[in-house]
């Protein structure tokens, strides 16, 4: 017998935390990352909160147990739109989005095929709902099952690639990593060939608030320099960030851990890693590099390849460079491909949703018109 409840504040979600956190702690190794973390969920909602209309958290019980959450919630992103669906940690304003990926329903496995009906019934009872909105997915996630289930009852199903993650194994027998610090070695020993020259992981708060101010204003340097604002522009980004640090040396239960790493040569910081150690494994989030110091030791580089050795010691599976848009990108030259990540946007059946299809064919078709018209003149 099966329950099924539906969470619509922060009060209730707050009631969840130990049914949570067994679920979490049962996810599959191999397939729960960092982003579906209590911790990040939480203190997301904390900062982002002006955007969050209304959670949609769905909850499924089984003889009273709880066996899986789904944490949803809406907002209105269009003037004429009713309320979006996705899940908490996503959605935001592109300025300000913390790029969560492959989240996740926290089921119990046993009970995944069942989950994923109700849910997807459950989701489809929301008759408010101008559009369901799933970023950075994966295949393999119970959120894709349900969205199966779901899109011949939809007006519009699109599901698109949205890019690659990137891995290296750090177990001391992987023959790819070591092949990859074999060939890589000049580039260290170069660095501790410098006077000074410093590997360095925080070790209390104080010295990982110092180094993270040191990569906001690196990578605000290097990004305004392409006459770009910098990700840490936005006051929001900032401040959940300083959060997620705050609470890995606060909370002693957290199982998410910031790592803030740095090279430095004669005192003077050169590149800043900040990373996220979640179980087993670590997660590249963000750098900040001085692209200016000379000699150029690579810094950007190098810092990957002393994280990569510290994983080796520290007993870190895996270090996980995250998602990047192409195939092609300079992760691939120093790790393995990963997952594919895929997002999916549906539209329920309404007249408002037929009119915002009819207008964007409307649109398409006027683009391609200009377009013909300009290829034809003499």
């Amino acid at each position: 017998m099966y329950t099924v409840k539906v969470i619509t504040t922060k009060a209730e979600l707050l009631t969840l935390k130990a049914s949570w956190l067994l679920l979490e702690r049962q996810q599959a190794s191999d397939t729960s990352q960092c982003f579906i973390s209590w911790q990040w969920l939480t203190l997301w909602l904390d900062t982002y909160q002006d955007i969050v209309e209304e959670l949609r958290v769905i909850t499924v019980y089984h003889q009273q147990e709880c066996i899986a959450i789904a944490p949803f919630y809406c907002r209105n992103k269009h003037v004429f739109a009713k309320k979006e669906l996705a899940f908490i940690g996503t959605n935001e304003d592109e300025e300000a989005e913390v790029a969560s990926e492959l989240l996740d329903i926290v089921c119990l496995t046993q009970y995944k095929s069942d989950v994923s009906k109700l849910i997807a019934k459950q989701l489809i009872a929301f008759t408010d709902l101008s559009g369901f909105n799933f970023v950075d997915i994966s295949k393999q996630s119970l959120i894709y099952s349900v969205c199966a289930l779901m899109k011949n009852q939809m007006l519009s199903a699109q599901e698109a690639n949205a890019g690659w993650q990137f891995y290296l194994t750090t177990t001391q027998n992987d023959e790819f990593t070591a092949k990859l610090l074999h060939k890589k070695k000049r580039i260290i020993n170069r660095f501790y060939r410098q006077e000074n020259a410093n590997f360095i992981i925080a070790t209390n708060l104080a010295q990982a608030l110092a180094l993270f101010d040191d990569l906001v204003q690196l990578h605000q340097q290097r990004w305004q320099g392409k006459q770009k604002l910098g990700v840490f522009a936005n006051p929001d980004f900032y401040a959940f960030h300083k959060k997620i640090i705050e609470q890995s040396f606060n909370d002693n239960e957290s199982q998410l851990h910031a790592v803030i790493s740095a090279v430095s040569v004669d005192n003077q910081t050169i590149a800043v890693n900040y990373s996220l150690k979640y179980r087993n494994k670590l997660y590249f989030y963000q750098s900040g590099i001085n692209e200016y110091f000379q000699p150029n030791l690579s810094p950007g580089l190098l810092n990957h390849l002393l994280l990569v050795q510290y994983c080796q010691t520290a007993q870190i599976t895996q270090y996980n460079l995250l998602k990047s848009a192409s195939q092609n990108d300079y992760k691939k030259n120093i790790s393995q491909l990963g997952l594919e990540v895929l997002s999916i946007k549906m539209l329920p059946f309404s007249n408002l949703n037929k009119l915002m299809l009819a207008c964007a064919s409307i649109k398409t078709q006027m683009r391609k018109l200009l377009k013909n018209s300009h290829k034809n003149k003499p």
